[in-house]
């Protein structure tokens, strides 16, 4: 599920820091069923609609480099989402 990221774009962009340290917290939730809320529902939509079936949850801070000035590499949203169709149906590939 694509939601509205900091650029009110629903899409995920990476981290893209002008220069020194930065911090990114990522919070992930296992459900026990499949939301049905639109793309682009705001953080409050979105946390009411889970309420009641977070079956498990994780936090992770990923911490950039100090930097003078460079776009820090991360994953395309296209990308972390093959990844997880292809574990969903099994192939793992």
């Amino acid at each position: 599920m694509a939601d509205v990221n900091d650029f009110r774009e629903v899409s995920y962009d990476g981290p893209c820091p002008l220069s020194g340290s930065h911090r990114y917290y990522f919070h992930i939730y296992a459900l026990d069923m499949e939301l049905e809320i639109d793309a682009g529902a705001n953080r409050k939509e979105l946390e009411m609609a889970m309420q009641g079936h977070i079956i498990a949850e994780g936090k992770l801070m990923g911490k950039t480099p100090e930097i003078e000035s460079q776009q820090i590499f991360m994953p395309s949203a296209t990308n972390i989402l093959t990844a997880y169709n292809s574990y969903k149906s099994g192939s793992g590939e």
